[in-house]
């Protein structure tokens, strides 16, 4: 009988050899510039876009919102 560690290996080892992930990775590769150089202005929708992919990427559960308060942001 296989272990739970021997498992999850066998399970990540399916994943890496996977063609899907390779694709993803190599879009990831393509693209990985492309959101920090702009031709307009910073657009926060794209922001928050970009943000909610790598979270859903990464597997993280999303944060709840809380709304920022304040009069002087300094970026």
């Amino acid at each position: 009988m296989s272990s739970p560690k021997d498992v999850e290996k066998d399970e990540i080892l399916k994943v890496v050899d996977s063609d899907s992930l390779r694709e993803d990775m190599r879009t990831v590769k393509e693209n990985r510039k492309k959101f920090f150089v702009s031709e307009g202005p910073f657009s926060l929708d794209d922001a928050i876009h970009f943000l909610s992919q790598i979270n859903t990427f990464a597997n993280h559960r999303p944060k709840p919102f809380h709304k920022m308060k304040g009069r002087h942001f300094i970026f």
